[in-house]
């Protein structure tokens, strides 16, 4: 899954300006006060991933030990786990209509893509039983 514009999605922890967009006809030379996180800013991914990691807390993820990006949600023999990577989510599960639930939660929060399998990971091209 692809979360759509992530970087817009931060809260920004301080006071951010910016000049005028290019093709904006205002000469007072006066700048912009930004209200969310806006990509192009240094802060931007700190941002979105403060945002996802406090949805994922919300909605009962533990972040990994290991793995910072990795997110694990456990409930008797039910398990979950969605691994971020900048704006793409890889989630594994062992209930489908768990998954479901989640994925709901997700869409319901972020602007994400349709669900669908994976066909390559990090440029790593998964090849199914007839080479597919």
């Amino acid at each position: 899954m692809d979360v759509e514009t992530a970087f817009l999605n931060g809260d920004l922890d301080e006071v951010e300006y910016t000049s005028q967009p290019q093709g904006y006809d205002d000469v007072t030379g006066k700048v912009c006060k930004l209200n969310k996180s806006l990509y192009g800013l240094k802060q931007a991914p700190r941002q979105w991933f403060h945002k996802f990691h406090q949805f994922m807390n919300k909605v009962k993820f533990k972040q990994s030990t290991a793995d910072p990006c990795i997110f694990i949600r456990k409930e008797k023999a039910r398990k979950i786990i969605i691994c971020l990577y900048v704006d793409d989510l890889l989630i594994a599960w062992s209930d489908p209509d768990e998954v479901k639930t989640v994925i709901n939660l997700l869409q319901n929060e972020f602007e994400v893509s349709k669900f669908a399998p994976a066909t390559s990971r990090l440029q790593a091209v998964s090849r199914n039983k007839t080479g597919v």
